[in-house]
């Protein structure tokens, strides 16, 4: 197995969490030929912090790039001296065999472009939000699709990807890396909760929904942008017409598979308070996809908002 890669940390106002982090990824089973940590827009002491690591163990490196993920993403690239990259968020902790094994994923197939893992949230269940609308974990939960805080990819595979496809490689403007990542190496990704990262979970309503409707908004991004994309094979042969009433079902559809999933979750959640709780969420979430899907407008042109919830230092589960 060519075990070669780095890790690129795309970090932002992240001073609570950071050293935290690296000692995490420091711990890997499989060590790192390089961590490169990129700065971009912070206005707290992230860099300076990083950088003092950094003077301590050469293994580090840290850049800065301007505001916005995806530009901290393209200067870490820049710099990378391995074909595999591990990418992750500043707000987690990373599980000491979560590099082992998105390599072991990658190792297993060689068509494959990325590897990506899950994140377990850790909620203390000290705020009304957090005690009645958040459901409780004990363990990983199974990866539904690609998330950014925890992914692997081969690079030079994904740059052959999206110019087959005739797509920019991570537009700078990209609201969602990981909905786009997720879209380009479609039927090329795998995902496991074997390799996972823990995170804060929010635990207040105003995270949840700056959150949820940053999610919409890179959603309607990618719709409008990768709409070729975003149709099944089958679907390109539909007539007109059959296009016409698979939109408008579409969107009902969607409603209907959010109730059925929450529900189908509920089931398993023993305490009557967190039940009632995600399915109080579950309306909630569907009035916002509503209000999205039907009026759009102003509210859904989210730009950065951090969920301050998320930054606080964290220890346990990893």
């Amino acid at each position: 197995m060519d075990s070669d890669y780095c890790i690129g940390v795309p970090v932002r106002n992240e001073a609570v969490n950071i050293s935290s982090l690296l000692k995490t990824l420091l711990e890997q089973t499989i060590p790192p030929v390089k961590i490169l940590i990129c700065v971009n827009g912070t206005t707290d002491d992230t860099f300076e912090i990083a950088s003092k690591l950094a003077e301590k163990n050469n293994i580090i490196d840290v850049l800065r790039s301007d505001p916005g993920k995806a530009n901290a993403w393209h200067e870490i690239i820049k710099h990378v001296s391995t074909d595999k990259v591990l990418f992750c968020d500043g707000d987690i902790l990373v599980d000491k065999e979560a590099a082992e094994k998105l390599l072991c994923c990658l190792d297993a197939d060689n068509d494959l472009i990325l590897a990506g893992g899950t994140a377990w949230s850790i909620n203390e269940k000290k705020t009304f939000f957090a005690k009645y609308f958040v459901a409780s974990e004990s363990e990983p939960p199974e990866p539904k699709w690609v998330v950014g805080r925890l992914y692997m990819l081969r690079l030079e595979k994904l740059k052959a990807r999206v110019k087959e496809l005739g797509v920019e490689l991570m537009p700078k403007d990209t609201i969602n890396d990981d909905g786009y990542l997720e879209l380009v190496t479609s039927g090329h990704n795998t995902l496991t909760k074997e390799a996972f990262v823990s995170s804060a979970g929010v635990d207040s309503f105003s995270d949840w929904r700056h959150r949820y409707v940053r999610i919409l908004a890179g959603q309607k991004e990618l719709e409008s942008r990768y709409s070729n994309l975003l149709r099944p094979d089958d679907a390109r042969d539909q007539t007109a017409k059959e296009k016409e009433k698979s939109t408008k079902n579409g969107r009902l559809g969607r409603v209907l598979r959010d109730i059925r999933c929450t529900y189908g979750e509920s089931r398993h959640i023993e305490r009557v308070r967190e039940r009632m709780g995600i399915m109080c969420m579950a309306f909630i979430k569907i009035a916002i996809n509503l209000y999205y899907k039907i009026v759009g407008g102003p509210y859904c042109q989210t730009t950065w908002t951090e969920a301050k919830s998320t930054k606080k230092e964290l220890t346990g589960k990893s």
